[in-house]
């Protein structure tokens, strides 16, 4: 993964990444965790790394982990 920091000075960039990881879990949001795992599971079958009836599965496992981790879905508006 990489995480584009938005600078070229080398301090200011160490300090934006210690931001990013102070994030709490709870910050995350699925949606965008559940597209990036729709992304990355499509990925990993259009280059056969998984197949297209193990797929589903992947994502149920990858979407399990966030939740253990504490990743929760945003309220409905």
């Amino acid at each position: 993964m990489t995480v584009v920091l938005g600078t070229k000075d080398r301090d200011d960039g160490v300090q934006r990444a210690l931001k990013l990881l102070r994030i709490e879990p709870e910050q995350i949001s699925t949606d965008t965790l559940e597209n990036e795992i729709d992304r990355f599971v499509a990925d990993k079958v259009a280059k056969g790394k998984f197949s297209r009836f193990s797929a589903p599965e992947k994502k149920r496992t990858l979407l399990r982990f966030g939740k253990w981790h504490g990743i929760k879905k945003p309220p409905r508006p």
